[in-house]
């Protein structure tokens, strides 16, 4: 199955450090050596940061077309990259280390992520983004959370690993195009609001659709 990674520098200061270098090259040499193929999705700075590694992956400077993304909204070049997805794939972030092959979901069709954050401390952490986003946008937070949330518990999909089918491409696709709506009216980022679109978002729309989702790993605490 195609694995992808991004690897936006703008966060950084629009350079790759050697952090984040070595974390990489060892996210992606232990995804290709069980012969997946691999892809980096990276700007011009990245590129020039991952030469001469030999890294078994395509680098692609596809994040080049976020020049004018504020660097603060980072989830935004994950959910960019998964929006060129035309089959099945799994996006990693640079520092998940998977050193064996991940269980396969009981569901063929559902999705795969790293964790659900349900917990009380998470709970409070997304009513606290709730609020900021209607601070910051004067409005009511997204339909489609408030559609589900009637009972106060705000859950969440830990996505640093993330298995899409392609059966689910479609699905996905539409939630990154809404999830582009959702980002905009964000300001302050007190809580760290970017974390809106690609995670609560998601949940409120699988819940929504129905669409099955199985979590990798026990619940954070």
């Amino acid at each position: 199955m195609l694995h992808v990674w991004t690897l936006w520098t703008q966060p950084s200061g629009g350079s790759l450090s050697a952090f984040d270098r070595d974390c990489l090259q060892l996210s992606v040499r232990l995804v290709a050596a069980r012969g997946h193929t691999c892809q980096v999705h990276t700007d011009t700075p990245g590129m020039a940061g991952l030469s001469g590694l030999g890294l078994p992956a395509q680098i692609l400077p596809t994040c080049d077309a976020l020049a004018d993304v504020p660097p603060r909204r980072w989830a935004w070049a994950k959910l960019h990259t998964q929006s060129l997805m035309q089959e099945g794939y799994v996006h990693l972030d640079h520092d998940v280390f998977l050193q064996q092959e991940p269980p396969p979901p009981s569901d063929p069709g559902a999705l795969l992520c790293q964790q659900l954050e349900d917990q009380p401390g998470q709970q409070l952490f997304y009513r606290r983004i709730l609020q900021d986003y209607a601070r910051d946008s004067g409005d009511h937070p997204p339909s489609e959370i408030l559609a589900v949330t009637s009972t106060g518990s705000f859950c969440a999909y830990n996505c640093g690993y993330l298995r899409v089918p392609g059966e689910r491409l479609p699905f996905m696709h539409a939630f990154i195009r809404r999830a582009g709506e959702v980002y905009p009216p964000m300001r302050t980022f007190t809580h760290n609001t970017t974390a809106l679109p690609e995670q609560l978002l998601l949940w409120a729309w699988t819940q929504r659709d129905g669409v099955p989702v199985e979590p990798l790993l026990p619940s954070a605490p």
